[in-house]
């Protein structure tokens, strides 16, 4: 409004009608075309990628058919990554430029509609990776186990075992990465292998590698005098640092296993778990990354069990 004044100051008028405006405000720019992985059969995560525009961010919001908001997130480097959907699902995805404080925004695009994989899926056959077939000197506490990742998987399924047929399974399991950390036997020959997983689906079995753990499990005697009973002898030296010897023996034919655990009943290593013929042996233990303290050890040989006490004295 306003209103008039003598030259002097003297003589003011009456203030004018009022009149209400605004100034201008920069509008957003129209939202950009981004383009879907498809319309049918979409991964369950994805990228999405557009031109950047300076000093606006995008806004991506994913919803499913009954309008629940599944994505909705924001990003100014050009590119954003969808997670979170489910498969065999219908959505909605739309975009719209927002300034960073989010006081002013463009409109919604147009809707563009997807479906996810089907829930039963083909899930690429995994590639083993280390180690390699035939090795021999590998780690056994743990050994280490990889494999390449494959397209529609989320999990992993492995199996290890000391028979190529997989009837004498040691270790199996599910995990979310492409590696895994089993504890074995030393000086023994195992074989693994691993599938894909995706829900209830499941890919072909890779093929199948064998490899043999460092270390040696020795029999002792000549063989003419065979043990008539289960024994497992002191560890000898006791205690020790950082190696001992552990002696057992077996009347006949069995299946053994020979653990170490520590005060806290977890296991630290497993030094035999395969079948043995009858015999006396002797495991050499090398326990150079444990801590000082004492360990129990325990053998099963068929029905037979036997726990002794060691100390390691670093």
């Amino acid at each position: 409004r306003g209103r008039y004044l003598s030259l002097d100051g003297t003589i003011i008028g009456d203030w004018s009608t009022t009149i209400h405006f605004r100034t201008a405000t920069q509008g957003a720019p129209a939202p950009p075309v981004v383009v879907y992985p498809g319309t049918s059969g979409v991964p369950l995560s994805f990228m999405l990628n557009w031109t950047i525009v300076q000093n606006w961010v995008l806004r991506v919001r994913i919803v499913d058919a009954i309008g629940n908001i599944i994505f909705n997130q924001t990003s100014g480097n050009g590119s954003i990554t969808v997670l979170g959907l489910t498969c065999g699902t219908s959505y909605v995805g739309q975009v719209r430029w927002e300034s960073p404080d989010g006081s002013v925004t463009s409109n919604w695009s147009q809707s563009v509609s997807f479906s996810t994989i089907s829930c039963t899926v083909t899930i690429v056959q995994v590639q083993l990776i280390s180690p390699a077939n035939d090795a021999t000197g590998i780690n056994y506490a743990p050994a280490t186990l990889s494999w390449n990742l494959v397209s529609n998987a989320t999990e992993y399924e492995y199996q290890v075992a000391l028979n190529s047929n997989f009837s004498s399974l040691i270790e199996s399991g599910i995990v979310l990465g492409t590696s895994v950390s089993v504890q074995l036997a030393q000086a023994t020959t195992y074989y693994w292998r691993v599938r894909g997983k995706n829900g209830t689906s499941y890919g072909e079995w890779s093929s199948i590698r064998n490899f043999l753990t460092k270390g040696s499990i020795t029999g002792i005697g000549d063989g003419k005098e065979m043990p008539k009973e289960f024994a497992l002898s002191q560890n000898y030296p006791n205690p020790f640092n950082p190696t001992t010897v552990i002696r057992y023996s077996i009347p006949s034919t069995s299946l053994v296993t020979l653990k170490i655990y520590d005060v806290l009943g977890r296991k630290v290593a497993v030094l035999v778990n395969e079948e043995k013929p009858s015999g006396t042996y002797e495991v050499n233990f090398d326990a150079s990354k444990l801590s000082s303290g004492l360990y129990v050890y325990r053998l099963t040989a068929g029905s037979f069990i036997s726990t002794k006490k060691m100390t390691l004295l670093k």
